[in-house]
């Protein structure tokens, strides 16, 4: 299995960006939401996502995701973990 990195997980968000559903840490359902544009001014970290938040520097750890009904890439921080994901 190819090892998912920084550049792995921002060309999947290129790449489906119009289907891209994120799960966050802290969302109250536990569930999906489609990606909605992020308000802040930090694309580098944002990718331009709410709900996505990378710190760089190597402390972001990426692994790949999959249930019944998505699949993607998993992200773990100190500022907590989310998941990108398409529906399959």
């Amino acid at each position: 299995m190819k090892k998912i990195t920084k550049a792995t997980f921002k060309a999947f968000v290129k790449k489906h960006r119009e289907e891209l559903c994120v799960r966050g840490s802290r969302s109250s359902d536990g569930g999906f939401a489609k990606a909605k544009p992020s308000t802040l001014d930090q694309p580098r970290h944002t990718r331009g996502i709410t709900g996505v938040w990378l710190v760089g520097g190597g402390r972001d750890f990426f692994a790949k995701y999959e249930d019944d009904l998505y699949t993607g890439i998993s992200v773990g921080n100190c500022c907590g973990c989310f998941i990108v994901a398409i529906r399959k």
